[in-house]
């Protein structure tokens, strides 16, 4: 009777929590196999349909291929291996002509893999950089025979050690092996053209010359040399580049490409620049002082996640608005917009299982999870307005449906005023004494200024002969020697 007493109260205080929360619990599979980050997943209607689909560019833990997945609720309906891990996913409109599906752009290695329909539409390399000369001319001397495949070894190092540009895949493969097989791999790849070839570190997407949510989006590629992208959404060329003094790894933007736009990139040495249109070179730099974990833009505030487990929120133009301190480590950050109360927010997974909710400073819901989440996305799926879909570092799945009565509120006893704050003090009543002496002051003001400046300038002139007359007469306990 006791246990399941005791099984009761769980169920009924189970029940509880879900009536109160905000979310309601629509798939938990802790063994979906689904391992990601939230660059990764993407909800698009992939068909036209009205019913939205996820897609995710899943690592493949544990030596497994990575692979393209497309979830239509909780089950997977599609997958196709990938050749390289992903970077980042994303879905845009190519052109204006009906039916209007967006097309999705998968970033791996150096390539965009461009998907209609879910069938492959085009694929776009990044251009080939020029060699090293003193790495193509170490190759050229193998190729003549005139260098052996131990000395091309201690010559490609040292290149490797203090050349700023790195070396090529031909190269570096070449620094691998064994004695026994540098020989036969000289002699099979010494008539090969040496090409090196970037990667992509990080995509979004910009639009092209109208606002509106359905209107036509550029790709914006971050890449291992430095460099920002931007391509055309139709011929997939070129139209602008712009160089970084580090590697980008987070991205945003906001504008469009036609009219104004700002681009935020968030780099490897710590720092956040700030571009605009027609510069090829940052205009804003914002310095942190750890390493980004996260970028997310919430109206005109950049809210930047750090590896010192706090959010910051600046400015455009660098200045620091505000900073929350996170009782764990950041994993994850993803922009959360409910269109329907206009709210955006950002959203933060937590290494202690959390899923922390904030508008600017003010922490607005806690979601618990069974797991750490590596992944975050909210939007539409299915035909629901407002899921948050999640995964976690085992590759479970969790699926949330935010209830269409919820209403954020800030709270939270961390941030914000004191309660106390808001409470009347009980100030006594003005006495006739107080008021004599506040007409007296405005009467004269002026001349009881005065009064107290020279007994003052007394007191000062008084203590400073009484401590001439100490040091004269000896009686003071200052020391006079080194």
């Amino acid at each position: 009777m006791a246990a399941a007493s005791s099984s009761d109260s769980d169920a009924c205080g189970a029940e509880s929590n879900e009536a109160n929360s905000k979310w309601l619990d629509a798939h938990y599979d802790p063994m979906a196999n689904i391992h990601t980050f939230s660059a990764c997943p993407a909800l698009a209607d992939l068909h036209g349909d009205g019913e939205y689909k996820l897609v995710v560019g899943d690592l493949g833990p544990g030596g497994q291929q990575p692979r393209l997945k497309v979830l239509k609720g909780p089950l997977v309906m599609t997958e196709s291996p990938l050749p390289a891990l992903p970077a980042a996913a994303a879905t845009f409109l190519m052109e204006q002509h009906e039916p209007r599906t967006p097309a999705l752009a998968l970033a791996s290695g150096p390539c965009v893999y461009v998907y209609k329909n879910l069938r492959p539409y085009f694929k776009f390399s990044l251009p080939q950089l020029p060699p090293n000369p003193l790495e193509q001319d170490l190759w050229n001397q193998a190729k003549e025979d005139r260098i052996d495949p131990l000395t091309l070894k201690e010559m490609l190092e040292s290149i490797r050690e203090t050349a700023e540009e790195p070396l090529s895949i031909q190269s570096l493969r070449f620094l691998q092996l064994e004695l026994s097989e540098m020989e036969a791999f000289v002699n099979q790849h010494k008539s090969n053209s040496i090409k090196r070839q970037t990667v992509i570190t990080t995509m979004t997407t910009l639009k092209k010359n109208l606002a509106d949510e359905d209107a036509v989006s550029c790709l914006v590629l971050g890449t291992e040399n430095k460099e920002l992208l931007v391509l055309d959404p139709e011929a997939f060329t070129i139209l602008a580049k712009m160089s970084l003094p580090s590697v980008p790894v987070f991205l945003e933007v906001s504008g469009q490409f036609d009219v104004e736009f700002r681009l935020a990139a968030a780099c490897r040495n710590g720092n956040i620049y700030i571009l605009r249109r027609d510069s090829k070179h940052p205009k804003y730099c914002i310095e942190l002082s750890a390493q980004p974990v996260g970028l997310i833009r919430v109206h005109k505030v950049l809210v930047v996640g750090s590896t010192q487990d706090s959010l910051h929120g600046f400015t455009h133009k660098g200045k620091k608005l505000w900073t929350v301190q996170m009782p764990a480590a950041i994993l994850t950050m993803n922009l959360l917009e409910q269109h329907s109360r206009g709210l955006q927010a950002v959203m933060a997974g937590l290494a202690n299982g959390e899923v922390r909710i904030y508008r600017d400073k003010a922490l607005l819901n806690v979601i618990h999870t069974p797991d750490a989440v590596t992944s975050l996305c909210f939007g539409r799926y299915g035909r629901e307005d407002n899921t948050l879909i999640m995964t976690t570092r085992g590759g479970g799945l969790i699926i949330k449906i935010l209830k269409r009565t919820a209403v954020f509120v800030e709270g939270g006893s961390e941030v914000g005023p004191p309660p106390a704050q808001a409470m009347k003090l009980n100030v006594p009543r003005k006495t006739r004494l107080y008021v004599d002496q506040t007409l007296r002051e405005r009467e004269a003001g002026t001349a009881m200024h005065r009064a107290f400046q020279t007994d003052l300038y007394l007191l000062r002139l008084r203590a400073a002969r009484a401590y001439l007359q100490a040091l004269e007469s000896s009686l003071s306990p200052l020391s006079t020697t080194a």
